[in-house]
């Protein structure tokens, strides 16, 4: 890994500063010729502004503050409007847009905003120094309906002025939005951009064009090539003193380091140029960089350092009108209370949460509809434009016909001495063709084998890792009954209120241990789910609103459907939590856009051959849901294994992320490929088998639970014979129902069965409740033992592996009822009554 001297970041804010006071110095110098407040001073004045808004913004806040003062005493038309513009700019930049609403009085007025408009005679100029000030103030507030008129005003009077600054500066600006928003738009504006980008009034903007190209083009340069192209760009900021552009470069060093995962470089790198930030005093740019070194704390779990960030950017940049740094330092808070486990603190900023993404709704509405409105006239300006080229084109084709036709005879001689030449080489051409076919194939021969291999370790590690988790289930369920039985039990007698919540939260973790257990079996494959016919696309369209509040205000999510319904045979509540599982991993690996989509696709065998294919790679008919995201991407190292259970690539980790999906392909035979790599983002493609055209339904499995009684009744008294190896097990089936009136004989190895006999024979209604897994003696070992010493004894099974296992092996035992653990007290209880019922039941009717 390539590490940046300590030294470099110090001697960058030094030759930033000195390059900025070069140009600031020779404003300044040109301004003390010049009469105050006349229009040459106000024009140097507001020159002087726009300089260090790029390294300086108290600069900046100070002297849009004396033009303003000024222009209030000037008679000259429009100066006071563009005056008080730019100072409300520079303040929002400076305190943030809602400190300015609150502290007026410091740009030397006692209302608001700006109590006139321009001019009808305000020149273009003019124009577009009032209206892009304006923009940048909605801008810093994130007001979409303030913003994106006075933008595109700001635009059209900026090419009428035909000054190219001016059309930089507006045209960036409108960049920032159109840049997501409008792509199609967007790349017609930079290429109006670069049409005057050699011009010296265009070369303040140069960082800025440099970094813009970088970002188009970093997808395809490895990690050592984007880190020596960011060396270049932070060169070029230095020389023009754009500390505004070199903050961003520095952000993007971060991030390429991160990509490397030397959280501990990248660390360093932003202490180091947290001085350009401050030098800067740019409130929105000092609070995305305290963020970021909270998000690397909490990365390398120094929890008091990620706290100790987050105060400094709430003081710098939180509660002053910046939405989007209010939500960002509200999702780190939530994760630094998840990681300190205070669930009060969690609470509160899941609240707040809520209340910020309301707020960016109300804030956003109509805002498509807006956009749309203002670039029909941007689109009739291009249009022109295209219609002056093509006149232009069109004259210079008569004269390139002229001239082809006078070079038509040496083309034809100069091609007819070619075709001799080639004539004798080409059998040698053919003879290369033919090897150069043959290696293809032998190559091609070398990759499909090696992709079958791989395959086949896939499939072994998946085999290995789902009887991991079965097994792991199994003793987690055993545990669990203790935990939950336990639980009820001492908050039964429990008459402190506080003990019983403590209690209630215990019996509520284990509950979720249980669910855990269940996404466990599951992964395994062993779990039974109930199944149903229904339209994939439907399912889709119908999670939008469920999607939608996953995303979040930061995330852009598309959804697209075919046209027609793709009906398949399968667990929908399955492939919901599927989804949304591969969308959260999308945000989590900071993606902003994603696009789902659902499609018919028929694929074959050999279509899924290559790259990372998991799951049935037969060929047919499938409806595929496609999930891609434009995040960090994962390496091949990282794509083998983001389908093992608790695998994760950040801190915190939480659940079985993607083994969810994986397991739930498995229950479905589909198929699922990764097509990603680091900085060009993620494609998930799920292959669902689609029902064909003469497919019915199946029917859907009944339950193994008996449905309950249509009203309580009274369970009379039971005598049970209990054996399980456990001892917790045991201890606690005993209490549990000898407190509900039962009487209990535990045994802990099925060898004991004709010690515990006698207490059997005197009952009334007896049964014996079988532990199915216990070493040596087994729980098939003991049902068979039973039936020879008390043939008409009612048997059940109890375990800790999935029900469906469960079911089937009671199936085969012909026991009369099972219970999966873990189990509370009266559904045990219930259980036992109705396999007694039963039993007496058939009986009577064999009487």
């Amino acid at each position: 890994m390539r590490l940046r001297p300590r030294w470099i970041l110090p001697l960058t804010l030094t030759s930033v500063l000195l390059g900025q006071e070069s140009t600031a110095r020779q404003l300044q110098l040109t301004r003390a010729t010049l009469a105050p407040g006349s229009a040459e001073w106000f024009e140097n004045g507001f020159d002087l502004v726009e300089a260090q808004m790029k390294c300086d913004i108290a600069a900046a806040v100070r002297t849009a503050t004396e033009l303003h003062r000024a222009a209030q005493a000037s008679a000259l038309p429009d100066v006071d409007g563009i005056a008080y513009a730019m100072a409300a700019m520079a303040r929002c930049s400076f305190q943030g847009p809602r400190m300015q609403l609150l502290a007026p009085a410091a740009l030397a007025t006692d209302e608001p905003r700006p109590t006139r408009d321009l001019s009808a005679t305000a020149g273009a100029r003019s124009r577009a120094r009032y209206f892009t000030a304006r923009a940048r103030s909605g801008g810093y507030a994130d007001v979409p309906a303030e913003f994106l008129p006075d933008m595109f005003t700001a635009l059209e009077a900026a090419r009428a002025s035909g000054d190219p600054a001016m059309l930089h500066r507006a045209g960036w600006t409108l960049h920032g939005v159109l840049e997501r928003q409008a792509p199609a738009y967007d790349a017609e504006l930079l290429r109006e951009l670069a049409a005057t980008a050699d011009t010296p009034a265009a070369a303040p903007f140069a960082a800025w064009r440099a970094l813009q190209e970088y970002w188009l083009a970093s997808s395809n340069h490895t990690r050592a090539e984007r880190l020596q192209q960011l060396d270049g760009l932070s060169r070029i900021a230095t020389e023009l003193g754009d500390l505004r552009t070199l903050v961003h470069v520095e952000w993007d060093r971060v991030a390429v380091t991160m990509a490397g995962e030397d959280r501990d470089e990248a660390a360093a790198i932003l202490v180091r140029m947290l001085p350009l930030a401050e030098r800067l005093a740019d409130a929105w740019m000092l609070g995305v960089t305290l963020e970021l070194a909270a998000e690397i704390a909490l990365e390398r779990q120094r929890l008091d350092e990620a706290a100790a960030f987050l105060a400094r950017a709430g003081k710098v940049a939180g509660n002053r009108g910046y939405p989007d740094r209010e939500v960002q330092q509200a999702h780190l808070r939530l994760q630094l209370a998840n990681a300190r486990n205070d669930d009060a603190a969690a609470a509160a900023e899941t609240a707040r949460l809520e209340e910020l993404r309301d707020d960016d709704s109300a804030r956003y509405r109509g805002f498509a509809a807006l956009l749309e409105q203002l670039l029909v006239g941007e689109r009739q300006h291009l249009d022109l434009a295209r219609d002056l080229d093509r006149e232009r084109e069109r004259s210079a084709r008569t004269m390139r016909t002229a001239l082809i036709g006078g070079l038509g005879l040496l083309v034809l001689a100069l091609a007819t001495l070619a075709l001799l030449a080639l004539r004798s080489r080409r059998r040698l051409q053919r003879a290369h063709a033919d090897l150069q076919a043959e290696v293809r194939r032998s190559e091609q021969e070398v990759a499909a084998r090696r992709t079958l291999e791989q395959r086949l370790r896939q499939i072994e590690r998946t085999e290995s890792l789902g009887i991991v988790a079965g097994g792991i289930a199994h003793d987690f369920n055993n545990l669990m009954v203790a935990v939950l039985g336990n639980a009820d039990l001492l908050r039964t007698d429990e008459p402190d209120p506080q003990r019983r919540r403590r209690l209630e939260a215990i019996a509520a973790a284990g509950e979720r241990g249980a669910k855990l257990c269940g996404q466990l079996q599951a992964y395994a494959g062993n779990q039974s789910v109930r199944t149903e016919s229904f339209d994939v696309v439907a399912m889709v369209r119908g999670m939008a609103p469920v999607l939608e509040a996953a995303a979040g205000p930061s995330l852009q999510l598309s959804i697209a459907g075919d046209d027609s319904p793709l009906r398949l045979d399968g667990n929908a509540t399955q492939l919901e939590q599927a989804l949304l599982n591969l969308l959260t991993n999308a945000r989590d690996a900071k993606a902003t856009r994603v696009r789902i989509t659902v499609s018919r696709e028929q694929r074959s065998d050999g279509d899924f051959r290559g790259g990372q294919v998991r799951g049935e790679t037969a060929g047919g008919t499938f409806a595929c849901i496609t999930v891609e995201d434009d995040g960090e991407g994962m390496s091949a190292a990282v794509q083998e294994r983001i389908f093992d259970p608790f695998f994760t690539t950040r801190f915190p980790g939480r659940g079985l992320g993607l083994a969810v999906v994986f397991g739930a392909l498995r229950h479905h035979r589909g198929t699922i490929t990764v097509d990603s790599a680091p900085g060009r983002g993620s494609c998930f493609r799920l292959f669902l088998p689609l029902l064909a055209a003469t497919d019915s339904a199946p029917p859907a499995p009944v339950d193994p639970v008996a449905a309950p009684a249509a009203a309580p009744r009274a369970i009379a008294p039971m005598t049970v014979l209990v054996i399980d190896d456990e001892v917790h097990v045991r201890d606690l089936v005993t209490s549990s129902l000898t407190r509900r009136g039962h009487r209990v004989i535990g045994i802990g190895d099925g060898r004991d069965l004709v010690a515990a006999m006698p207490g059997l024979d005197r009952a009334e209604r007896a049964i014996a409740l079988v532990d199915l897994s216990m070493p040596g003696f087994d729980g098939r070992d003991v049902v068979r033992r039973l039936r020879e010493l008390h043939p008409g004894l009612p048997i059940a099974l109890m375990s800790g592996h999935s029900l469906a296992s469960l079911t089937e092996i009671a199936r085969e035992l012909d026991v009369a009822g099972c219970i999966g653990k873990p189990f509370r007290a009266a559904e045990l209880e219930r259980t036992l009554d109705e396999v007694l019922t039963a039993r007496s039941a058939a009986a009577r009717r064999g009487a």
